[in-house]
């Protein structure tokens, strides 16, 4: 049974009779709160930053460099290394993607910076967040079995350094560190 309420008001000699259903009203209104609402949630959900979401906008810019290591050239690349300390965290990683942003535009790294800034860590534990005359260093990971499954690194300043680096695969933190280490030129052999 429909809830129909009248409605009658006279405007001069012409009468008018108006008939509102309520439950089409209230119906009405549910369904527009609610596009409004999904719509304001996916309009923050684009301000928020994530690795992806960094890689699309900016790898495109003139001057950017951007490497993507697939999982097939982590797996050739640990044939070529051999017996190389290195090797070891390769087993364990299944790909790197690095976007430099050194040489583009001061316009394009403060873009890039507040992008970093709104970095959305949805899922993510916040490992470092350092900051030092200007530049920025934010590390974040996904943690799985006491393994990294993710490790999302931004560097960032106004108009310095501007980067990201995203690694894939189940390996712990003292392995890539001792992969650095080994890097140093005051530790190699």
């Amino acid at each position: 049974m429909k809830a129909l309420h009248s409605v009658a008001f006279a405007i001069g000699a012409t009468q008018i009779e108006i008939r509102i259903n309520l439950q089409q009203l209230l119906m009405k209104r549910i369904i527009l709160f609610l596009l409004i609402s999904i719509l304001s949630l996916s309009v923050t959900s684009h301000a928020k930053s994530t690795a992806k979401s960094l890689f699309a906008e900016f790898s495109s810019e003139s001057g950017a460099e951007s490497v993507n290591i697939s999982p097939f050239m982590i797996k050739l690349s640990r044939l070529i290394a051999g017996n190389l300390p290195e090797t070891e965290i390769l087993k364990q990683i299944s790909s790197v993607k690095v976007l430099d942003l050194e040489n583009c535009s001061a316009d394009v790294k403060s873009r890039f910076a507040k992008r970093a800034a709104d970095f959305s860590a949805d899922g993510m534990e916040e490992l470092i967040n350092a900051s030092e005359n200007g530049e920025k260093v934010r590390m974040f990971t996904i943690n799985r079995d006491n393994l990294i499954r993710k490790l999302v690194v931004l560097c960032y300043s106004v108009n310095g350094e501007c980067c990201v680096v995203e690694i894939n695969g189940k390996f712990n933190l003292d392995q890539l560190d001792s992969v650095y280490n080994s890097q140093k030129p005051n530790h190699r052999n």
